[in-house]
């Protein structure tokens, strides 16, 4: 489950010190089935080659082991971990949307794709 994608639903919590939207998805699974959740990353290497690190299980429980932790608590540590890996590789992460909450409500959005004007084709050039 990607973790660092816009939600319209979930918790607000501090992506790189800014509010984001994250679902609460992979936490609600993990504690429901009592499953562990284990972080990991791909990392491209050079030319077709890729590294997948894992990382320790996140901590979906007390430590009494049936008390849930707060969905708060588990999503500021996993950014805290994403945002390390993204400042780790920057060059790694993709990033294609608008990941941050509007503090000022009545903003307009940024024009999206979806909501350009189409441009008028232009000619190739000749080398």
């Amino acid at each position: 489950i990607l973790i660092d994608q816009k939600y319209n639903e979930g918790i607000e919590i501090p992506f790189f010190g800014h509010p984001a939207m994250t679902s609460t998805a992979f936490i609600q699974l993990g504690q429901k089935l009592n499953i562990p959740v284990i972080p990991f990353r791909v990392e491209r290497l050079e030319g077709s080659s890729f590294r997948l690190s894992f990382h320790a299980p996140i901590t979906l429980f007390e430590e009494d082991g049936t008390t849930p932790r707060a969905h708060e608590t588990i999503l500021a540590e996993t950014h805290t971990l994403l945002e390390g890996w993204i400042r780790e590789r920057p060059e790694q992460w993709l990033w294609t949307h608008n990941r941050w909450v509007h503090s000022n409500k009545k903003q307009k959005p940024e024009k999206s794709v979806k909501n350009a004007k189409p441009k008028k084709p232009q000619a190739p050039t000749q080398p």
